[in-house]
């Protein structure tokens, strides 16, 4: 897999700046079908980097970000590296009915294999499953909830949108302290 590497200041201001880094990207490495397919896939994999990269810089407490991206078996790879205090499990509810509490790695191997629900809403529910002490998994599900409508919007609504636009999510701390997301786009349902 051919991959360039893009090191970035953690900064808000480089945000838009990182996007189009990812738009350029993918029009290398992708055929697209048609127009209509082509800024279908450039809206999600923009909206995907604006969410990973800003919340980077707001929770991650680091100087640089490091971004690398890939093309690997019809999906578009993203992995985005920095040094710093770690992914913080936040629930919004459990998906055991047990006490709710937040962790930061590495993850007591009390709560290993399970879930927790980080964003809920009437109609959707993002998951972490915690895959070891430095590991977690994200995925996306639809609900259809007895819950009322939203007056705001909640907590991790930026995770909504990354594992509902993306095939695969997750998060890997080193044993150095660095946190590497990686997230996963298909590309064949646009070429």
């Amino acid at each position: 897999m051919d991959k360039i590497i893009l090191y970035v200041p953690s900064s808000i201001d480089n945000v838009h700046f990182v996007s189009d880094v990812t738009e350029s990207f993918a029009r290398s490495i992708i055929t697209f079908g048609n127009k209509k397919l082509e800024a279908d896939f450039m809206n999600d994999v923009k909206l995907i980097m604006y969410e990973l990269f800003s919340n980077c810089v707001l929770h991650g407490y680091t100087d640089n970000i490091k971004v690398t991206y890939g093309l690997e078996d019809e999906h578009m790879i993203i992995e985005m590296e920095m040094k710093g205090k770690g992914f913080m499990i936040k629930p919004v509810k459990s998906t055991s009915g047990e006490e709710i509490d937040n962790y930061y790695p590495p993850y007591p191997q009390k709560i290993h294999g399970k879930e927790f629900i980080l964003y809920n809403d009437p109609e959707n529910q993002v998951l972490c499953k915690v895959l070891g002490e430095k590991e977690l998994f994200f995925f996306h599900k639809k609900v259809n909830s007895e819950e009322e409508s939203l007056d705001n919007i909640p907590e991790h609504y930026g995770i909504l949108l990354i594992t509902s636009l993306s095939k695969h999510f997750s998060y890997k701390r080193t044993n150095e302290g660095v946190d590497t997301f990686l997230l996963k786009k298909s590309v064949k349902d646009f070429i």
